[in-house]
């Protein structure tokens, strides 16, 4: 955006003229003063000559250090008489332009924006806007003239500035989301007052030739996006094409507003039938040699790879190939931002294996279907790609598209070097959970191991079980999960494994028994845990002699919670508390039989 700085008018003679000039006068009060009066007079004169030399004085005040020129723009009647001129269509070009600068200005300042505001600047922005358009149009004029494109740059940094939103704002206070809050309310207002802005910035990309205006008004409209109700009615306008030309011209403001505009279903829908996906393979090709790809087109990727017709699109332009070329040639630059990518690009890979397995999930129940009565087409556009019939059968097409089997390999070598990097994992073991048998290289399947593995380390085993725990103490539905799972009973048998040896690792029981507690606060996970039956009671009841006084008091603790919880209305216990009280006692005669 055109950044407005005024400079204060060169003077010569004495030193203190100079604006630099450490000798320079402080102006008085009486100064300021006698200047807003001289203003003010200049403004309201008939003579565009005066009104034009008062602008210029409030100007070349934005340029002066020392000169209090907030005091100015608290002058009501000063702001009222600039509004005014500015309003006026038969003002001068070149005093609509000036009058422009003072406001464009004032809403680099993030204070000044509610007293803009008041002003309706936003508004008045907007009608400039709309009167050098509409006078361009009448003249049939091919390009702007260099007068119209300075004043029509100046109107749309006005309306970036006031509809300017933070991207992200980390833990921030309750101020600064209140501020965030009056920034959509100003962006939601410039185009709820009738002034129908978005509309009118939407055609004037279409009517124009200049990129940098062209530039302007897409950055306008992705601040504005950040507001829903403007979102929506970006959405509804006749931009699309224009967007479409300038990201295909490599304009990044363009992508960005993409992006925005991808985060609701019905624009994906809309994005995918123009064609967008063959633009956007197009640009991942282009990105895969350098290793580098701007963050709006990854989010953008994001986004539309959610719609299961864009990601066919999307694969059908070896899309995974240009993915995997990106991630492989990040590693080799020292770019921290374009490494940051990384993970969103492993979420759109994730996102193209969760449509294949989809479709092969569809396919599946269609060939199982003995009435053929099943749908395909809500995920693929062409069902016969995928699915061969003829008089008698149906025959699985799926395999022949090899859509993964080149790529496996490299799949499995991301994984074991992102050991490391915990969210980068989580995404590269979703993408791998979503291929299935048919997705691996000819002649390679994947056969369940009958034979015993190799054991985990201990200290991948802590870390397990201490992450089970605090999965369960997250939220009720984490707990069905981990009772569906099966790992209660896996934590059972690394109890009993462990309980009996003879060198106990202590901090894996402790951790285990913490887990068990947290395991017992749910109704999903508390039958799994009293099921283990007295083995499971005695293995704790064996911690209760351990040399480690934490895991002592831990086991004592848990026992205690599980006699409770066996216990009926009456207070009587039921089978699992008599065992407890039983391995409690069992545990006692033994550590005095070892003490004598």
């Amino acid at each position: 955006m055109v950044l407005v700085k005024a400079k204060a008018k060169k003077r010569s003679g004495h030193a203190d003229d100079d604006p630099d000039s450490p000798t320079r006068r402080q102006p008085t009060k009486d100064d300021v003063e006698r200047i807003i009066d001289s203003v003010l007079t200049d403004l309201y004169s008939e003579s565009g000559k005066e009104r034009l030399s008062a602008v210029d004085c409030v100007v070349d005040i934005l340029g002066e250090k020392e000169f209090p020129f907030e005091r100015i723009f608290k002058e009501k009647q000063l702001m009222s008489a600039l509004t005014r001129l500015l309003g006026d269509n038969s003002c001068s070009d070149e005093l609509a332009y000036n009058i422009t600068k003072v406001f464009a200005a004032l809403s680099q300042i993030d204070e000044n924006h509610d007293r803009l505001a008041e002003n309706r600047i936003g508004a008045l922005a907007i009608s400039v806007l709309e009167f050098q358009v509409k006078r361009h149009n009448s003249r049939g004029g091919v390009a702007f003239s260099d007068e119209q494109e300075c004043l029509i740059t100046l109107c749309l940094d006005i309306l970036n500035n006031l509809g300017d939103s933070p991207l992200v704002l980390p833990e921030q206070d309750d101020e600064e989301g209140s501020a965030v809050a009056a920034r959509a309310e100003t962006a939601a207002t410039l185009s709820a007052e009738g002034c129908q802005v978005i509309p009118f910035l939407a055609s004037v990309i279409d009517n124009t030739d200049v990129r940098e205006i062209q530039v302007d008004v897409v950055c306008t409209l992705f601040n504005l996006s950040f507001h829903d109700p403007c979102l929506e009615m970006i959405s509804r306008t006749d931009i699309w094409e224009s967007l479409t030309v300038l990201v295909r011209d490599r304009c990044n403001q363009a992508v960005s507003l993409m992006y925005r505009l991808s985060s609701t279903e019905a624009n994906r829908e809309y994005m995918t039938e123009i064609g967008l996906a063959a633009l956007v393979g197009e640009l991942v090709n282009d990105f895969a040699p350098s290793g580098f790809m701007d963050v709006s087109l990854a989010g953008l990727l994001v986004n539309m790879s959610l719609n299961p017709l864009f990601c066919e699109d999307l694969i059908a332009l070896n899309a995974v190939e240009g993915l995997l070329g990106i991630i492989d040639s990040t590693y080799k630059v020292d770019h921290v931002d374009s490494k940051s990518n990384i993970q969103y690009l492993v979420r759109v890979l994730r996102h193209l294996a969760a449509w294949t397995r989809m479709v092969q999930l569809k396919i599946k129940l269609l060939l199982s279907d003995d009435q053929h009565s099943g749908n395909i087409t809500d995920v693929v556009q062409d069902a016969s790609m995928y699915i061969y019939v003829t008089s008698d059968k149906m025959i699985s097409l799926y395999c022949d598209h090899n859509f993964w089997s080149l790529h496996v390999e490299t799949v499995i070598r991301e994984v074991l070097s992102a050991h490391n990097d915990e969210c980068l994992l989580y995404e590269w073991l979703g993408l791998i959970g979503n291929l299935t048998q048919d997705d691996l290289p000819a002649g390679c399947s994947i056969r369940t191991r009958d034979e015993e593995g190799a054991e985990a380390s201990v200290d991948l085993q802590l870390e397990v079980v201490v992450w089970l725990g605090e999965l369960c103490r997250s939220s009720d539905e984490c707990s069905h999960w981990i009772a569906a799972s099966g790992l209660v009973d896996t934590m059972h048998m690394l109890l009993r494994h462990n309980s009996q040896c003879v060198e106990k690792e202590d901090e894996l029981l402790l951790q285990i028994l913490v887990s068990y507690e947290s395991f017992l606060a749910f109704e999903a996970t508390r039958l799994p845990v009293l099921g283990g039956g007295e083995s499971v009671i005695r293995s704790i009841a064996n911690c209760l002699s351990a040399e480690d006084e934490e895991l002592r008091l831990a086991a004592g603790r848990l026992l205690l919670v599980i006699e409770d919880l066996d216990r009926d209305e009456r207070g009587v216990s039921g089978d699992i508390g008599k065992a407890v009280r039983d391995a409690r006692f069992k545990a006692l005669v033994g550590e005095v039989q070892s003490n004598q």
